[in-house]
């Protein structure tokens, strides 16, 4: 018999799916059986069920006609022969260690762990904050503690046992299932242990087309779970025990019915809710009824004239502040930096004169808060001096001395000062100085490009030679859709035809200091690519905008968030440097996936990244 049995009801996520089966397979603690219940899936992922079962003999597939997550998961439960229950959407993943962690609490009739919320749109805080273990340590079962556990169950592990033996299900035909099962639960046992560390174990997909997110018509259901749990308890005989409990959690879950309703429902809502009422014979149900429907017109109003809610947009957070119906957007401005004293501004210019036979030229743009040139800069400077004729490096920083003679001999021009204008101040002053020296008036391709990648993991003649007969004026790796669909700037490559035009040095020049990152990315970063449309020019790019994991959805930045599939199927020559940020939602698995095959690809690079990642 497996410890854990892991349940996986599977509907049309194919785009989504290995990524959650990855996650499980390749879990540190080995004693599982892993049940996949595909609920009648139109897509692919019924064949990637079965690609994933010929490999891993633990998987086991249940197929049956779609009847919804709750009758999946209860199909799983079912067929479930492990001492223990985890529960996991397959839209979601988890942490490689989870179940290894989890084990060493047991035994414990029930486990709560903390949670992450990743996706496509801003998360809010208070989601993530209740997506957190609010208390920690083994707690004294209670209707209090109930209240303060948030409801959903695959942030959880619980005793099949207990499950099988009280006949414990997920309502049918419900959404907001997890609200009745987690109180049937918790009612049957008398102690659960809560892991409050600082970690993540289960990160929870956010996106625009899930169920959660497109619920307002059936927002009732809040009161029909309630009224399941009510028939529950009543049906056991231990009602009279929690009648508080279910009289506040009547109140709670009629208010959200309502609240979160589309407009055309409210009657009904209110209808049932009173039918409920009488049912519970609660006394006060008019005063209940006028409360919720004064504060949500006055919640609705008052957003509308005045409100502050945060919002991420160009991947930095935003305060939205609504005054008098009108919006204003709010980011706040970059931090100032503070430079190593010893360093100093410098320019290093190997141009000679009359000896220009450049075909292609690069300007890169760089930054070091500590003046010092690291030794992926140079890796990706060895590998652009390989299909360039001339390197030009323009770091927005002050360099200490001694650390330029590390690309003395990479580069024809470098200067390092403090600009302040981001990444496109640098490749302003690079295209400055080609164009002063007379360099653009011999080229063919210019290239501009900077150090926010660890590069090259294949040779850029690879790509080269791919794009070389595209028809386009200008192209990147990649492409990117905020503020419509534009070249992502951390590599372009322009045709002489373009850089020719004065008209593109107009552009250029025109750069300035912006607040943000923001800033640069709307009206730089986009905003080069639409204004070079206007003047007629075509671009393409090395990947297509939709490659296998998001052609469902389209805001998903790929150049980040899937590295691995990027450098396997495309041979992508780059890895975003952030993927490897603790500190974001960018997806963990996915980062060390990708260094774990660039460590029998590419062991120079790999090495470089280890160790500046402290690995």
């Amino acid at each position: 018999m497996p410890k854990i049995s892991v349940v996986i009801p599977v509907y049309n996520v194919e785009e989504y799916l290995s990524e959650c089966l990855d996650s499980v397979i390749n879990q540190t603690f080995k004693d599982i059986e892993i049940i996949c219940v595909n609920d009648g899936s139109t897509d692919n992922s019924l064949n990637i069920l079965h690609s994933y079962a010929k490999k891993d003999l633990r998987i086991k597939i249940i197929n049956q006609a779609n009847q919804g997550l709750s009758a999946a998961r209860n199909t799983g439960i079912q067929n479930a022969c492990g001492e223990y229950i985890s529960f996991i959407d397959s839209d979601d993943f988890i942490n490689i260690n989870l179940y290894e962690t989890l084990t060493k609490y047991l035994p414990a009739d029930m486990i709560c762990f903390n949670a992450e919320a990743f996706g496509d749109n801003f998360i809010p805080e208070k989601l993530q904050k209740n997506l957190k273990c609010k208390k920690g340590g083994l707690q004294k079962v209670s209707d209090k503690l109930i209240f303060k556990t948030n409801v959903h169950v695959w942030n959880k592990l619980f005793k099949t046992e207990i499950i099988k033996h009280n006949n414990i299900k997920f309502p049918e035909g419900l959404y907001f299932e997890d609200f009745v099962f987690l109180w049937d639960y918790m009612l049957k046992i008398k102690a659960a242990y809560y892991l409050a560390d600082n970690n993540s174990y289960y990160y929870y997909r956010q996106r625009s087309a899930s169920i959660m997110n497109n619920c307002g018509s059936r927002s009732i259901d809040h009161l029909y779970v309630w009224h399941n749990l009510y028939e529950r308890l009543k049906a056991q005989g231990v009602l009279k025990h929690h009648k508080h409990s279910i009289i506040k959690l009547f109140e709670m879950y009629f208010k959200l019915a309502y609240r979160l309703s589309d407009n055309n429902n409210r009657n009904l809502i209110t209808e049932t809710a009173k039918k409920y009422a009488e049912e519970i014979n609660y006394k006060d149900f008019e005063c209940l009824q006028t409360s919720i429907i004064n504060n949500s017109s006055k919640e609705n109003l008052w957003q509308k004239v005045f409100s502050l809610k945060n919002k991420e947009q160009f991947g930095l957070q935003h305060k939205i502040i609504t005054i008098l119906g009108i919006k204003f957007a709010y980011a706040p401005a970059a931090k100032k930096i503070k430079f190593p004293d010893n360093c100093q501004n410098i320019v290093v210019n190997n141009l000679k004169e009359l000896t220009y036979k450049y075909k292609r030229i690069a300007v890169f743009a760089s930054f070091s808060p500590n003046g010092r040139i690291s030794e992926r800069v140079i890796y990706y400077l060895k590998g652009l001096k390989q299909i360039c004729d001339g390197i030009i490096f323009v770091a927005d920083s002050p360099v200490i001395t001694d650390e330029v003679d590390k690309i003395r001999d990479l580069v024809i021009f470098a200067q390092f000062k403090r600009h302040n204008e981001y990444d496109f101040g640098s490749y302003k002053y690079g295209v400055q100085f080609a164009h002063n020296n007379n360099l653009l008036n011999n080229i063919e391709e210019l290239i501009l490009c900077n150090d926010s990648c660890y590069g090259p993991v294949y040779p850029f003649s690879n790509v080269f030679s791919e794009m070389k007969n595209k028809e386009c004026d200008f192209w990147g790796l990649s492409s990117d859709i905020i503020e419509k669909e534009h070249v992502q700037s951390f590599f372009y490559v322009f045709k002489r035809n373009i850089f020719s035009n004065p008209k593109f040095l107009e552009f250029v020049n025109n750069i300035k200091h912006q607040r943000n990152v923001a800033g640069i990315i709307k009206k730089y970063e986009a905003g080069f690519t639409h204004y070079l449309t206007k003047l007629g020019y075509k671009f393409c790019t090395y990947i297509p905008l939709e490659i296998e994991e998001n052609s469902y959805d389209r805001s998903i930045n790929k150049s980040t968030s899937f590295p691995c599939t990027l450098i396997k199927k495309y041979k992508y020559p780059l890895i975003k440097v952030k993927i490897f940020d603790k500190n974001t939602v960018l997806l963990e698995q996915s980062a060390q996936k990708a260094l774990d095959y660039l460590e029998d690809i590419n062991p120079e690079l790999y090495a470089i990244i280890c160790k500046e990642l402290n690995l």
